[in-house]
Order: C-alpha cells, then structure tokens, then sequence
C-alpha cells in the first residue's frame, strides 16, 4: 500500500480533484467547430525516449480530457478552432 490509497493510483486521484475543481469553476459551455484537416496533436503516453506529439483525431476528444483550443481569428461571427492540442 502507498501512502494508506491501496491500488490507486496518486496521478488518477490528482487528476480526478484536478477535473473536479475545473467544473466547479466552470459557469458555462461554449460550442467551437473543429473543422475537417487542421492539426491536432496529442502527448505520445507510450514513448519512453523524449517527449514527442502524436496526430490525434476527433476520436480522441472524450469526456474529462483536457484539451487547449486556437481559434482562428479570421472568422469572427462564430468560434472556430484553427489548432488543436489533446492532453490525455
């Protein structure tokens, strides 16, 4: 046993408080189009050499990931992502 936790792990606890207090924080939700061909990447997990990104797809976008937005600021009547970077 770790620390008195058993079998869990201390990043998935860390993790689960950190997504916790992000929804407490949250007051509201906001659509962004993700159009088809932009770049999105995501961290290699498996790579134990030095870090590298992966491309990622819209596949890899799931509830309680985290992921960082660029909008393109040539369309300002709506909000539509130009980069996409996904930490998992």
């Amino acid at each position: 046993m770790r620390g008195g936790m058993g079998s869990v792990d201390r990043n998935d606890v860390d993790k689960s408080l950190m997504i916790e207090n992000l929804k407490k924080m949250g007051s509201s939700e906001e659509t962004i189009v993700i159009p088809v061909g932009i770049q999105m990447l995501k961290p290699d997990t498996e790579s134990e050499d030095e870090p590298r990104m992966l491309e990622a797809s819209l596949g890899d976008i799931e509830k309680d990931v985290m992921i960082n937005v660029w909008l393109n600021k040539d369309v300002s009547d709506r909000k539509v992502a130009s980069f996409v970077l996904i930490m998992n």
